[in-house]
C-alpha cells in the first residue's frame, strides 16, 4: 500500500509539473495584444486586396472599351486618308534606333597601347587606374575594352567594367607568362 501511494504523489508532482510548464508557456497580454494588432492588420490588407480585385474590370465588362478603341482607330485611319484631316490626325512614332559605339581606329590602337603600359602592374593597381576618372574616362574605359573583345553595354557601370578589363589583362599576363613570354614587372 505504501508503494501505490508513493506512485500516486509521484504522478501528481508529475502532473502538477506538466501543468506549470503549461502555465509557463501561455502567451502574456502583451504578447497575445501583438498577436491581435498582426491579425487586424493582416485584415485589412486583405480588404484592400478585397476592394481592389472589385475594381478590376472583367472581360465582361472590357469589351465595350475593345468596341471603343476599333472606333477611335477606325476615325483615325480615315481622318490620315483625308487630305484635309491628315495634319489633325496623330500620327505613330517611329522606334528611337540605339546608337552604336563607335571606336575609331586610333582609339584602338590607343587602347592597345594603354593594355600594353598596364601589364607590367599589379591587378590592384590597373583597377585602380581604370576607376579613376581623371586617368582614365569612361569612353576610353570602353575602348580598352573593346581592343579586349569584351563586350559592353550602356547600363555597365564604371566599376563593373573596370573589373573586368583588370580581370581580362590579368589572365593576360597569366597566358603569356604559361607560353614563355616574358612580362615585365614593376615588382
Amino acid at each position: 500500500m505504501a508503494r501505490s501511494k508513493r506512485t500516486e504523489l509521484l504522478k501528481t508532482r508529475a502532473f502538477l509539473n506538466r501543468l506549470e510548464e503549461t502555465i509557463g508557456s501561455l502567451p502574456t497580454e502583451a504578447e497575445k495584444e501583438e498577436v491581435r494588432a498582426k491579425i487586424a492588420t493582416l485584415v485589412d490588407y486583405l480588404n484592400s486586396v478585397n476592394k481592389a480585385l472589385q475594381s478590376l474590370p472583367s472581360q465582361e465588362s472590357a469589351n465595350g472599351l475593345n468596341k471603343t478603341i476599333e472606333s477611335l482607330q477606325a476615325l483615325i485611319t480615315k481622318a490620315q486618308e483625308n487630305p484635309v484631316l491628315s495634319g489633325l490626325a496623330p500620327r505613330r512614332r517611329g522606334t528611337a534606333r540605339k546608337r552604336t559605339r563607335v571606336t575609331t581606329e586610333e582609339d584602338m590602337a590607343i587602347a592597345k597601347a594603354d593594355v600594353e603600359s598596364f601589364q607590367p602592374l599589379p591587378v590592384d593597381e590597373i583597377r585602380s587606374r581604370l576607376l579613376n576618372d581623371r586617368m582614365c574616362s569612361m569612353g576610353r574605359l570602353r575602348a580598352i575594352a573593346a581592343a579586349l573583345s569584351i563586350a559592353t553595354t550602356d547600363k555597365m557601370t564604371r566599376e563593373s567594367l573596370a573589373h573586368q578589363v583588370a580581370t581580362s589583362i590579368a589572365n593576360l599576363k597569366g597566358y603569356k607568362k604559361l607560353g614563355g613570354e616574358s612580362v615585365p614587372s614593376t615588382t
